[in-house]
């Protein structure tokens, strides 16, 4: 708990006097007014995972960000898991290989019990070099 809280407030000083704007929406919604200087972060639910979004997120959501991303004019970082010791996430080389994508690994903390906690390959996706 002590190392969430000190990341939630090392975050509160790097956005204190800072011009940004959060919000939570449709991902469609949110990047409508998208301008070139801008950035976008994205985070969708992870397609091929068995998660709290799986009946309302899917692959034709996931073709239709990946089509927005080919013609957005702003920078961004798009999150999604890439691998696990079971399999390996196809759909980031379908719909994201011309992009830049970085791996980084981490113990994934979720599961009922600890033999169902794994190791995970969580993949940052951007198009700046």
């Amino acid at each position: 708990m002590t190392k969430i809280t000190n990341q939630v407030s090392w975050l509160g000083l790097l956005l204190k006097d800072k011009d940004w704007i959060f919000e939570a929406m449709d991902w469609k919604e949110s990047v409508r007014n998208v301008r070139k200087n801008d950035f976008l972060y994205l985070d969708p639910p992870y397609c091929g995972r068995h998660t709290n979004y799986y009946d309302t997120w899917d692959e034709s959501d996931l073709c239709d960000l990946a089509k927005f991303l080919k013609k957005t004019k702003c920078s961004f970082a798009l999150s999604l898991w890439y691998e696990n010791k079971y399999r390996k996430n196809d759909d980031i080389q379908k719909y994201f290989s011309e992009f830049t994508i970085s791996k980084h690994e981490h113990f994934y903390h979720v599961g009922s019990t600890e033999d169902l906690r794994n190791s995970m390959t969580e993949a940052l996706i951007t198009n700046t070099r």
